[in-house]
């Protein structure tokens, strides 16, 4: 795993303890495609296409790290921790 993932990872993890849900990693993403779009006078198809791929990149192994730590939690419950 590289570190553009790790870091991304831990800090998925730690959005599940400020209660981010997964639907808001996208409703993130979508909001800041659209004040970039519209801060913008060169917008195009090809930079909106690539800011969500950028974003997304970014948010994939959030949900990934917020995943391991929703997993992990569970396991210790059922352990009786």
């Amino acid at each position: 795993m590289t570190v553009l993932q790790d870091s991304p990872r831990d800090l998925g993890a730690q959005h599940v303890g400020w209660g981010a849900k997964p639907e808001d990693y996208a409703t993130v993403r979508d909001a800041i495609v659209r004040a970039l779009r519209a801060s913008s006078t060169n917008w195009n198809d090809a930079l909106q296409a690539d800011w969500h791929r950028a974003i997304t990149a970014i948010a994939v192994p959030m949900l990934q790290g917020a995943a391991v730590h929703t997993a992990v939690f569970a396991e210790r419950m059922a352990e009786g921790e």
